[in-house]
């Protein structure tokens, strides 16, 4: 997913509440997708409860972080349309 703005911070909305499915083994099922391509399935960490990238956005290296909220604040005076 190429456009002009990539390798810039963005935030993108995920209109969906995640669904975790777990019998408390080493599995779960989940239904939240990849944060950067939107298409794939998102990797979750059960010891964390953290959703990262799909395999694939990872092997390209697309990584996603938690900013602080003085970063969005700031961020969000730059970008004013």
């Amino acid at each position: 997913m190429k456009d002009e703005h990539e390798g810039l911070l963005r935030e993108v909305a995920i209109p969906l509440k995640p669904t975790i499915i777990s019998d408390g083994g080493p599995w779960a099922m989940h239904n939240m997708p990849c944060p950067i391509c939107l298409k794939n399935k998102a990797v979750l960490i059960l010891n964390t409860s953290h959703f990262y990238p799909c395999w694939e956005c990872k092997k390209d290296g697309w990584i996603t972080i938690r900013l602080p909220s003085w970063v969005h604040r700031f961020v969000g005076k730059l970008h004013k349309p």
